[in-house]
C-alpha cells in the first residue's frame, strides 16, 4: 500500500498578480486530500474511487492502465480530465503504470468540493508523488496557473511565493501577527471559477507601477504586527485588486455594516473571504446566511 497526502490552499495576499511574478502570501490549510494505492487482482486494470468529505462516493471508474482510458466511469467529463492527467504524468515518466500490475486507487477529500481549497491541486500533487514526477510541471501540463497551490499542497506553514521565469520560489515564514484570534474565513456559499477570474484579470493589462504597489503592499502585510496597522493595508490591497478587475470590493457590495475589515481571497465573488474583526464575527455572518465561518486556528491547526 502507498499513501499520499496534500494540503489545501488559501491565497491570503497577492491574488492574480502572482501570475505576473508579484510576491504572494499563501496558507496551506489543515484540510487536504489523500490518495491511497492498493494492489488489485486484475492485471493492467486501475480501479479509481473518489470520495467527498462526508464519505459519499462521487466518482468511480475502471481504467485500462496501458491505454490510460476508462472502460467505464460514473461521469464522462471527470473521467476525461483524469485521463488527461494520467497521460500528462506518463509523458513525464514513461514507466508510470506500464508494468501490467493491477491497482486500486482511493482519493479522499477532507473539505467540501465547493469550498475552493484545491480539489484539483491536491489531486495533482498526490498523483505527481505516485508517478514520481515534478508536480509543478504536471500542473502546468494539465491546469496551468501560478503554481502557488502546488506549493501549498507540499507545505505545512504559511509561506511567501513567487514565480520568476517559471521557477517557483517558496519561502516558509512565521507571521508576526498578534491578532490571529480576530481572523475568520467565511465561505460565500458558491464556488468561483478560477479560470474565468484569471481571464477577467488578463483583460485588464496592469502597468508595472500597479504591480510594484501590490508587491509593496504584500511585503508590508507580511511584516505587520498589530491589527491597527493591518486594517489600512487590507483596504489598500482590496482597492488595488478592485482597480485591476473593475469590480467593487466584497465589503462595498455585501457587508458595508461589518465593523471589521474584509478581504476577498483568490477568485473574487466566491469561495472564501477573510474577515478580521470582533468576537461576534461568526454570529454576524451566520445571521446573513453564511454558516461556514472558520477561525484562523481551525483552518491551520490539527485538532
Amino acid at each position: 500500500m502507498n499513501h499520499y497526502y496534500s494540503h489545501g490552499k488559501l491565497l491570503l495576499a497577492g491574488e492574480y498578480a502572482v501570475l505576473d511574478g508579484v510576491l504572494a502570501l499563501a496558507l496551506p490549510t489543515v484540510f487536504g486530500q489523500s490518495l491511497t494505492i492498493l494492489d488489485h487482482e486484475v492485471p493492467g486494470q486501475l480501479i479509481w474511487e473518489s470520495y467527498q468529505s462526508d464519505g459519499v462516493l462521487w466518482f468511480s471508474g475502471q481504467m485500462d492502465a496501458d491505454e490510460l482510458r476508462f472502460k467505464i466511469c460514473s461521469d464522462a467529463t471527470i473521467g476525461q480530465r483524469l485521463e488527461r492527467l494520467f497521460k500528462s504524468a506518463r509523458s513525464l515518466n514513461p514507466s508510470f503504470l506500464t508494468k501490467g500490475e493491477g491497482h486500486k486507487a482511493s482519493s479522499q477529500l477532507e473539505f467540501p468540493n465547493n469550498w475552493g481549497l484545491g480539489s484539483s491541486s491536491t489531486l495533482i500533487n498526490n498523483i505527481a508523488q505516485w508517478a514520481e514526477v515534478n508536480p509543478y510541471t504536471l500542473s502546468n501540463l494539465s491546469f496551468g496557473g501560478s503554481g502557488y497551490d502546488i506549493a501549498a499542497a507540499q507545505n505545512t506553514q504559511v509561506f511567501t511565493y513567487q514565480n520568476i521565469d517559471n521557477i517557483p520560489i517558496v519561502r516558509p515564514i512565521t507571521l508576526p501577527w498578534t491578532f490571529t484570534q480576530n481572523i475568520y474565513f467565511v465561505h460565500l456559499n458558491k464556488k468561483q471559477d478560477s479560470r474565468l477570474a484569471i481571464e477577467r484579470y488578463r483583460r485588464h493589462e496592469m502597468k508595472q507601477e500597479w504591480r510594484n504597489r501590490i508587491d509593496a503592499c504584500v511585503a508590508s502585510i507580511i511584516k505587520v504586527k498589530s491589527l491597527e496597522h493591518m486594517i489600512p493595508l487590507i483596504q489598500e490591497h482590496e482597492q488595488l485588486i478592485s482597480q485591476a478587475l473593475g469590480l467593487k470590493t466584497i465589503q462595498e457590495r455585501l457587508f458595508q455594516d461589518y465593523t471589521g475589515v474584509i478581504k476577498s481571497l483568490g477568485g473574487w465573488g466566491g469561495d472564501f473571504i477573510m474577515a478580521i474583526g470582533p468576537d461576534h464575527t461568526p454570529e454576524y455572518f451566520n445571521k446573513l446566511g453564511y454558516q461556514t465561518v472558520i477561525s484562523f486556528d481551525e483552518m491551520t491547526q490539527k485538532k
